[in-house]
């Protein structure tokens, strides 16, 4: 909180209309490329993908298994999430521009479905909706932003009744439940309660800041090739894993993104918060001026994360990795290829 209290006056490194175009089309072949790799050979197994919309038991697991991610080059699907930061702040947006948007929602949308995976929808719809939200100021429009939070939960509800019917609820949760709505309630408010549960626990059982840091380092762990490397080097255990099989439910393998980032820095961990607020302030000041910034691109992403904070920690997540990358990397070489210009 201390950090969102200071609102500095920062212009963040600007993107011109020209960029933006460039950008978008980047961004969109690389997610579609990197979708086609992924999910491309399913179109062999359509059988498969019927008994997931039977709702055949196991059929879920199957298509994890069958079609497994691909380190560096999956990850790489995340980079839809720029892409629809960019399109809502765009101002004058062309026809195919919105086709493109279209086909990656709908790429989203199958992997939300079939890969079980309903967070990459939230990541690609967000940008619009907060964009939409800015762009009403007046009348009774304004009174329906202002109830968006209720709306909000309203919405998760629904999304994951539509997307966890066929995954979970015809093959088991059916004979333990009464009905459907009781079971969409009780297990999405158990993601939060039994995050926040677990994270203190973990806490309560292991401690905090003694070991190496494992939760805000994942990214660096997971990297293609090196990563191995990294963890190795730093040896930080498997803490999650220690835990639940020893004091919880392995089922539930969420910490909250509050406790885990105090597991890694004990007491330090207030400055991890406050750097978070301090970036989300700048960014937010970014977003609502409605600049073509990276700053303002980046937005989104800490908004997700303060709304994701009690039940995962996200902004340290592999899932915003190749975001922050690829932004880092093109502000990079052009702050090079301008220096080298003059």
């Amino acid at each position: 909180m201390a950090g969102t209290l200071i609102s500095p006056k920062v212009s963040g490194l600007s993107i011109s209309l020209q960029e933006s175009r460039i950008l978008l089309k980047v961004l969109f072949y690389t997610s579609l490329t990197a979708y086609i790799v992924w999910f491309g050979d399913i179109l062999r197994n359509p059988s498969l993908l019927l008994e997931v919309i039977y709702g055949n038991k196991g059929a879920t697991y199957k298509v994890r298994e069958t079609y497994e991610t691909m380190p560096g080059i999956t990850t790489l699907t995340q980079l839809s999430i720029l892409y629809s930061c960019l399109y809502a702040l765009l101002p004058d947006k062309d026809r195919s521009q919105r086709v493109m948007l279209y086909i990656l929602v709908a790429l989203t949308t199958f992997r939300a479905f079939f890969w079980s995976e309903r967070l990459a929808l939230i990541e690609v719809v967000i940008p619009i909706v907060i964009v939409g939200c800015l762009a009403v100021r007046r009348g009774k429009a304004r009174c329906i932003v202002s109830l968006m939070p209720l709306i909000g939960i309203a919405g998760i509800l629904i999304l994951f009744a539509l997307f966890e019917y066929h995954r979970t609820w015809v093959n088991h949760y059916i004979n333990i439940y009464d009905n459907y709505f009781e079971f969409v309630t009780s297990r999405v408010f158990s993601y939060y309660y039994l995050a926040l549960n677990s994270g203190a626990g973990l806490i309560n059982e292991l401690g905090a800041g003694q070991n190496t840091p494992f939760y805000t380092l994942q990214s660096l762990y997971r990297l293609p090739m090196l990563g191995e490397l990294i963890y190795n080097y730093m040896e930080p255990g498997n803490p999650t894993r220690d835990f639940l099989y020893r004091f919880a439910d392995p089922e539930f393998n969420n910490m909250s993104g509050v406790f885990t980032v105090i597991y890694d820095y004990g007491a330090s961990a207030f400055v991890v918060f406050f750097l978070i607020g301090f970036l989300a302030r700048i960014t937010y000041r970014s977003f609502i001026s409605a600049e073509l910034s990276w700053l303002s691109l980046m937005y989104p992403i800490f908004f997700i994360s303060l709304i994701e904070l009690l039940r995962v920690n996200y902004i340290f997540s592999v899932r915003v990795f190749p975001v922050f990358a690829f932004a880092f990397a093109y502000c990079i070489s052009k702050f090079i290829f301008s220096r080298a210009s003059r």
